[in-house]
């Protein structure tokens, strides 16, 4: 095994991520995936848990990795309050068919990443990793993963 679990951690250690996911059990995978990278993670159930969540925590939100699908907040609600709440917070929006070939994407805005589900550790790993030092969007619209990952 290579040494990129202890590179990671020494990357991860200094940001935060706040996990938007109404779904717990994936939420609760995101959630300890990322710790075990060594990121810390703030969790919320929907988009205006997610905003009261950014508002209340004093620290420094590097990323809000959000499921696109959120039911209560449309996620170009959630991209703007997020800009305007927390300017330097990197958005990674997450789904399972929100980049196929015949959904609409002309709503999310550039700067936003994206990243196809199904993904394993290693593609959650690479794309938060993208998504917070690159210019390069993870996955680019209509491309799924090819992954079979877990989440």
């Amino acid at each position: 095994m290579t040494s990129r679990p202890a590179i990671s951690a020494i990357h991860a250690a200094c940001k935060t991520v706040l996990v938007l996911e109404d779904d717990k059990t994936l939420r609760d995978l995101v959630r300890i995936s990322l710790e075990t990278l060594g990121y810390g993670v703030l969790v919320a159930v929907d988009g205006v848990h997610a905003l009261g969540v950014a508002a209340e925590y004093q620290g420094r939100i590097d990323l809000l990795l959000s499921d696109i699908e959120s039911s209560s907040t449309d996620s170009r609600e959630l991209w703007s309050a997020t800009r305007e709440q927390r300017p330097d917070t990197k958005i990674q929006f997450m789904s399972t068919s929100a980049w196929r070939n015949d959904v609409d994407t002309s709503a999310i805005p550039e700067d936003v990443y994206q990243l196809q589900r199904p993904f394993d550790v290693e593609r959650l790993e690479d794309a938060i990793h993208g998504a917070l030092n690159g210019p390069s969007k993870p996955n680019p619209p209509g491309e799924p993963s090819a992954l079979d990952g877990v989440f």
